[in-house]
């Protein structure tokens, strides 16, 4: 990502470099940041940059998803006890979500990163939700005859919170037109509870998956923009093409690295900010590397 790099890694007679594998190139920008770069900007082939991108954020957010599914499974599974426990048998009539045993007021379990509130079916109102998603906690689940709630905190304010419809009206009307265990309206039990939730933990799986990619390349995508216009703006010799696939393998160890923290110790900070720390360290290699190899050229 620099000029002064295209003069200095030629042959000793002035000719251009043979050409080398992608693979090669690839292992080269993992132990010689400087000459990887190099090997990219020739080759401007930016596309394969964002093929390799692409794949990192596809099998890093699958195999993520995996590894929390039985942590989902397992709250999933709490969640249901829970509801089993307290609701009696579940069915679905109409828009409504009906339950065979009456509540007398809200009921509550409180999981490690989640709290689930129950209303009585009679008495579902604006106020008490809003007394209820002002209990400690971050995020919650809300489970009405009308539907199912999913709310959190936002950032930075302590009594906003944001509320995402799960299960909506429409939704229950047209589970209630299914069939389960032989029944229609489906009635679950406590047993048919925790099947449905089993393969409930199971068919989220795209879908995490899909977030996670989606939440990775997204950062991603921020720093290829910034630092494309960066060069640019800096009337840096070279096309759009070249900026591109500069960039964008220069991305490539980084994100690896941090996808990689992503799964194995996904609790001490946020893949944005783990990123963001190696990809600028990695960068600061870079252009160390340069300097060192410019003063070598200076001295000859």
């Amino acid at each position: 990502m620099n000029s002064q790099t295209e003069q200095s890694e030629t042959q000793a007679d002035g000719g251009p470099l043979p050409e080398i594998s992608y693979w090669h190139l690839l292992i080269t920008l993992f132990i010689h940041p400087r000459y990887g770069n190099h090997l990219a900007r020739r080759g401007a082939k930016y596309w394969r940059g964002i093929f390799m991108l692409l794949l990192i954020a596809v099998v890093g957010a699958s195999v993520k998803a995996v590894s929390t599914l039985p942590q989902l499974s397992s709250g999933l599974r709490e969640i249901a006890g829970f509801l089993s426990a307290e609701l009696g048998e579940i069915s679905f009539v109409g828009s409504k979500i009906e339950w065979s045993r009456e509540l007398e007021a809200p009921v509550s379990k409180r999981l490690p990163r989640l709290r689930v509130d129950v209303l009585p079916q009679d008495k579902d109102s604006e106020e008490l939700r809003r007394q209820l998603t002002q209990k400690p906690g971050k995020t919650g689940v809300i489970v009405s005859a009308d539907g199912i709630d999913f709310w959190a905190r936002r950032r930075g304010g302590e009594r906003q919170v944001q509320t995402v419809p799960l299960l909506t009206p429409r939704l229950i009307e047209a589970l209630s037109k299914t069939s389960w265990a032989g029944t229609s309206p489906p009635v679950f039990t406590a047993d048919g509870l925790l099947n449905y939730v089993q393969l409930l933990s199971f068919a989220l799986l795209p879908a995490l998956a899909l977030s996670y990619s989606l939440s990775m390349l997204a950062g991603i995508a921020f720093f290829v923009f910034f630092f494309v216009i960066l060069m640019r703006l800096s009337r840096r010799p070279g096309t759009l093409s070249e900026f591109l696939a500069a960039v964008t393998h220069c991305c490539i160890p980084p994100f690896l690295a941090a996808a990689l923290y992503s799964i194995f110790l996904p609790a001490l900070s946020s893949f944005e900010n783990v990123f963001s720390i190696i990809f600028l360290v990695y960068m600061g290699f870079m252009f160390v590397e340069d300097k060192w190899s410019m003063a070598e050229a200076s001295q000859e």
